[in-house]
């Protein structure tokens, strides 16, 4: 039986609705006053600019994970923002009190790691403009963890309770790289086929016929 190209043979059509739906259609990182159990996504290229005490492994990591976004089919494309252009994201590696002046307001949460906020159209639900805080000295053992988390995050995905593996798994997570399910995801978010603004029927429909 020949399979799609996002077929992954551990994983039935109904195990990817269920996360697809817990991460996608319940997000909690969007500011506005649009639906936010609809499909939101970035629709318009990323430039984004880093900011603060990043260090070399820092950039090496989101370097490797734009690259590999950048060839999923319909992903905008992300890139950094060269001298005549403005960011429509910035990461801003700081110490506790900036990072908590920062995102204290949304997150309530004076000791997280990292945060991440991003701004979408209420009538069309599509992400334009984000910001993702860590906090500079967080441990080495997970930063790693905290600075994909908090990309994918800003790129429309919630946190998961369903998925020990994933890199959005809201507990305690060891990953250090995104799952096959968390890749699944994204490649089926910014698929052309998916719109900003669909809801629970629409996905399923599509997600089916795609799977």
């Amino acid at each position: 039986e020949k399979h799609s190209e996002f077929y992954l043979e551990q994983y039935a059509v109904e195990d990817v609705l269920k996360y697809f739906n817990e991460v996608v259609l319940k997000t909690e990182y969007s500011t506005g006053t649009g639906d936010s159990t609809l499909v939101q996504r970035w629709d318009v290229p990323i430039c984004y600019e880093l900011v603060g005490d990043y260090t070399d492994e820092d950039v090496a990591v989101l370097e490797e994970l734009f690259t590999n976004l950048n060839q999923i089919d319909g992903f905008p494309g992300a890139n950094p923002a060269k001298e005549d252009e403005a960011p429509n994201l910035s990461f801003y590696f700081e110490d506790r009190e900036a990072f908590n002046d920062r995102f204290l307001d949304f997150i309530q949460n004076v000791y997280a790691d990292g945060a991440t906020r991003y701004w979408y159209y209420t009538d069309t639900n599509d992400i334009y403009e984000g910001i993702i805080g860590y906090w500079k000295d967080m441990p080495t053992e997970v930063r790693k963890s905290v600075l994909l988390e908090e990309v994918v995050n800003c790129l429309g995905l919630g946190d998961s309770t369903l998925r020990e593996d994933s890199i959005v798994y809201q507990y305690s997570s060891d990953a250090t790289s995104l799952s096959d399910m968390d890749w699944l995801i994204l490649k089926l978010l910014y698929n052309p086929r998916i719109r900003c603004g669909m809801g629970t029927a629409e996905c399923e429909e599509i997600i089916r016929e795609l799977y």
